[in-house]
């Protein structure tokens, strides 16, 4: 049997994988996180010279630890919903973060008497950040922008100064969304200017700045198991779409085209994911318009359903065969 951390919404790429997992004719069973909440129990039961007790059960399945061969942590956060009615909102903030933490170390627990089982990833790997992603890159000897992690506004200038007055600005780590009154609000790459420099304090919060590359094209890698599967995104014929893809134009959509990656760029992701530690991931790469190749990240639990479609890659597939094929003790 194979096991699925995910999370609790329509996630297109996970259900098609269960489909083809079905017609291989195997079985998967999918986890989400919120699912500790009311349909899934668990525990541990610790006591002095006795070995560890430790139960998993859910209430639709029958399912035992011994018959789980393989576990895809496809997605998952510690999702907690408050339902707390205070008016003092700074409590409630307190009380949601204390209980995130909280929740954070209970699934550790349960992870850690998984960790006999074959992940893909580990969990341990699949939360590295863009600092780590960056050293790594380089040690495989993929290009990099110029990047600066500070929180100081005299390095920023300096840098700023150093990269032509062309920078720009992007979170540490993947980040979904946040939905307020109805509507979703998302993080983007943005361009950061000598105005905004200026309007910033001496010491300002740590953020990552990265040199702004002029761009010919934008590469889509999907890595599985040593294998790469590429797309391109023509995201420089939209101003939209310059600086961030994910800007999406609905009305005029970018334009993608499946790409072959050259022999020496290919051989680099290999090393890059196994330095990395892993098995898969969706990893954006620019071709600059000197015609060079530069890594910007890796998203160990990316979206690949917008690399299959378009190219007919049938990743999907692919990804259930992978996992079939590691579904034996």
């Amino acid at each position: 049997m194979i096991l699925i951390l995910s999370q609790n919404y329509s996630e297109n790429s996970t259900e098609d994988v269960m489909d083809w997992i079905e017609y291989y004719g195997h079985k998967a069973i999918r986890l989400n996180d919120v699912d500790f909440f009311n349909k899934v129990s668990y525990g541990v039961q610790l006591e002095n010279n006795k070995s560890f007790d430790f139960k998993l059960c859910f209430q639709e399945n029958d399912v035992q630890i011994k018959d789980i061969h393989v576990i895809w942590y496809r997605k998952w956060s510690n999702s907690i919903k408050s339902n707390l009615d205070i008016e003092n909102k700074t409590i409630e903030s307190f009380i949601g973060n204390y209980l995130f933490s909280e929740i954070g170390h209970s699934h550790q627990v349960i992870f850690d008497n998984l960790k006999h089982i074959k992940w893909i990833d580990d969990f341990q790997y699949v939360k590295i950040d863009k600092y780590n992603q960056l050293k790594l890159a380089i040690a495989s000897g993929i290009l990099i922008p110029n990047t600066l992690i500070s929180n100081n506004k005299k390095e920023l200038i300096d840098f700023y100064e150093a990269n032509n007055g062309n920078i720009i600005t992007k979170s540490f780590n993947e980040f979904g969304h946040i939905y307020y009154e109805k509507k979703s609000y998302a993080t983007y790459t943005n361009k950061i200017t000598h105005s905004d420099i200026m309007l910033m304090d001496d010491f300002f919060y740590p953020s990552i700045f990265q040199e702004n590359i002029e761009k010919d094209y934008e590469l889509r890698v999907f890595h599985l198991n040593g294998k790469n599967k590429a797309m391109v995104i023509f995201s420089q014929n939209d101003e939209q779409t310059k600086i961030d893809f994910r800007r999406y134009n609905f009305t005029k959509q970018n334009k993608t085209i499946p790409f072959i990656l050259p022999n020496e760029l290919e051989h680099k992701i290999n090393v890059f994911m196994q330095k990395a530690k892993l098995t898969s991931g969706s990893i954006d790469i620019i071709r600059s318009i000197e015609g060079k190749y530069i890594f910007l990240e890796v998203n160990p639990q990316g979206q690949f359903g917008m690399v299959s479609s378009p190219c007919n890659y049938y990743l999907e597939k692919d990804f259930a065969k992978f996992l079939t094929d590691n579904d034996h003790e």
